[in-house]
């Protein structure tokens, strides 16, 4: 294999709801966005994705397939469970010198750099992160199934459940859950076997509803918003946050749980720096995988 091509560097920012990739070359920089690129949930769907957005890339920058080949690469891909999963996905790309990883890594190296801070990632999926002295560790990101609390994945089954809880006589109706119950006409089948095949950026399109709903001062709303809140505080107090420590919240979400955390928490949340795609070519560039000096 030859030696990786010190003017090309390759970024990309696969997550569950959209995919972006990044060409830093000699005459520009060049961009393209996509859908989704979960490898757990659809790997056959987020190959595809990636190759596609790879020509594109090649397409925007007059670069041919091969010389593209010879960058520097790494992709952050949501659904990535371990380094044989990784290793794997690389072998299908057109890319000599990928590294590629979960897409949590990409985002705490754009959102802090080399910095030391924390890191909330709150959109269809969620995550905590800390990075210390170099090194950094993870919390979440275990995905749609048993995790991924307070995302936007996790919001929208959390209100199919309060709605049924509702019907149950087990909680109080609101605005919020009537509304989501005449979506489904009232139809018990279809709520359900809505549940059982939705992805998870189809329970995220009730993200904007669930939020709509408590600025209005919905009860539920508010409760979930709350309880998802409650989650990122513990995850916050696992990695070790003390008062005055910055926390970078990046994600869709984020703005929406910051009036339901401590002001401690809340007073010390700062913007990032930059975006998971920034991270994925900071790390390209350096030719670093976040494994290497990630704690357990």
């Amino acid at each position: 294999m030859e030696q990786a091509r010190s003017d090309l560097v390759i970024g990309i920012d696969g997550g569950g709801t959209s995919c972006r990739f990044a060409l830093l070359a000699p005459h520009g920089r060049f961009e393209t966005t996509l859908g989704g690129a979960n490898v757990h949930t659809d790997q056959k769907r987020a190959l595809h994705t990636l190759t596609h957005g790879l020509e594109i890339l090649s397409e925007k920058s007059g670069l041919s397939a091969d010389a593209l080949r010879g960058s520097r690469a790494y992709a952050g891909l949501a659904g990535i469970l371990n380094h044989k999963q990784a290793e794997e996905i690389g072998k299908h790309l057109p890319l000599d010198h990928l590294h590629v990883e979960d897409d949590r890594c990409c985002a705490v190296a754009g959102a802090l750099g080399s910095a030391d801070g924390f890191v909330a990632g709150l959109g269809t999926g969620s995550f905590l992160a800390r990075q210390s002295n170099g090194f950094i560790r993870l919390i979440g990101g275990y995905g749609a199934d048993i995790g991924d609390e307070a995302s936007g994945c996790w919001l929208g089954k959390m209100l199919l459940a309060k709605v049924l809880h509702c019907r149950d006589g087990l909680a109080d109706p609101s605005d919020l859950t009537r509304k989501t119950w005449a979506d489904f006409d009232e139809d018990l089948a279809r709520l359900l076997t809505f549940a059982k095949t939705a992805k998870p950026s189809e329970f995220g399109q009730f993200a904007p509803d669930i939020l709509g709903a408590a600025e209005q001062g919905d009860a539920n709303a508010c409760a979930l918003l709350q309880s998802g809140a409650d989650y990122i505080v513990r995850c916050l107090e696992a990695l070790g946050w003390s008062a005055g420590a910055r926390v970078c919240f990046i994600g869709g979400l984020g703005p929406a749980y910051q009036s339901y955390l401590p002001t401690a928490i809340s007073s010390c949340i700062v913007p990032a720096g930059g975006t998971a795609l920034d991270g994925a070519l900071m790390l390209a560039q350096m030719g670093s995988r976040c494994q290497d000096r990630q704690l357990s």
